[in-house]
């Protein structure tokens, strides 16, 4: 019974987590910034926005990265430098879902910035109801895993897992 109760408490903290990182993207998808930017993505606006974004990020440090995408994938203002008009996320599964007007929480994927395992929070960037880009958010999942798993500890030698959908192991507790 207690590793059922360790279970719960931890599928609902995980739950609380997310629901609060989606609230938080779906609130910063809402800035008209971000439309000015998209309809008219000239070097200064993307340097502004990129700016925005990091002092977003520095106060919200479970993000490892925060971005702005237009329709097409294409990153055009992100906290990362490095990834402004130099990566495309048109092949996720997570900006095909916020073209379409969804907010959704990713699988586990190889970041195309960092080259970590992170999960991706995508909202579609609105303009008269019309969606005309996507603000994402991304989470490290070694720092979701320092956060939740790591500290779970089940008899003397047991450890905490969690598998997505795909039986992919993403998080294991006692990891070095």
């Amino acid at each position: 019974m207690k590793l059922k109760s360790i279970a719960d408490a931890l599928i609902i903290s995980m739950d609380e987590y997310f629901y609060t990182a989606e609230r938080e993207v779906i609130l910063l998808s809402i800035d008209k910034q971000y439309i000015n930017l998209i309809d008219n993505p000239q070097i200064k606006l993307k340097n502004d926005m990129s700016l925005k974004l990091s002092e977003i990020q520095n106060s919200a440090s479970h993000f490892e990265m925060l971005f702005i995408a237009d329709t097409a994938g294409n990153v055009i203002a992100s906290n990362m430098e490095s990834a402004v008009d130099n990566i495309n996320i048109s092949d996720r599964e997570y900006c095909r879902e916020a073209k379409n007007g969804d907010t959704c929480i990713s699988e586990a994927v190889i970041s195309k910035a960092s080259g970590n395992p992170v999960v991706v929070i995508a909202a579609p960037v609105f303009k008269q109801s019309k969606v005309v880009g996507i603000f994402g958010a991304v989470i490290d999942i070694s720092v979701f895993n320092r956060t939740f798993i790591d500290s779970v500890k089940i008899g003397n030698n047991g450890y905490a897992y969690i598998v997505d959908s795909k039986s992919n192991v993403n998080c294991i507790s006692g990891q070095e």
